[in-house]
């Protein structure tokens, strides 16, 4: 065919020989973009609990129209994940909104980490700090984009 060989250097597979050579077949037969891309991503949101719960979180929020310019505290968050049913990872069914926000918080805490963005299966979900006019306490809220 003259096309070069039917393999790339494509690693991030266990199956290697068999993700170079499908990764070549997508990138020179269909034009596709390379067969593994977000890969990585995909697979440590499928061994990390809370980016699953993270993702179908995010997923609801957007179905209900209260993403993009949108602030939540961790509390309303809280609140739409109860009337959604989507409860953060090693919470009881029978929680209150308090631990439930608590649970939330943990979890965004943990996954930003010192960062105040997270990519999390094409949505990106950002830290912002307000300061509070009355008490002049900084306080933290998510907006989904």
């Amino acid at each position: 065919m003259g096309r070069g060989p039917a393999c790339l250097t494509e690693t991030r597979h266990d199956f290697r020989e068999w993700a170079q050579t499908l990764d070549w077949i997508v990138q020179n037969v269909f034009q596709a973009a390379p067969l593994l891309d977000g890969f990585e991503a995909a697979r440590e949101r499928v061994s990390n609990p809370r980016r699953t719960w993270l993702r179908a979180i995010c997923i609801a929020l957007r179905a209900a129209g209260k993403t993009g310019s949108i602030e939540h505290y961790a509390i309303q968050i809280a609140e739409f994940a109860l009337e959604s049913g989507i409860l953060p990872p090693n919470t009881h069914e029978n929680a209150d909104e308090n631990a439930v926000a608590r649970k939330v918080g943990v979890i965004l805490g943990t996954e930003l980490g010192k960062s105040d963005e997270l990519e999390v299966d094409g949505f990106t979900i950002h830290r912002v700090w307000r300061t509070n006019a009355t008490t002049r306490n900084q306080e933290k809220v998510y907006r989904i984009e």
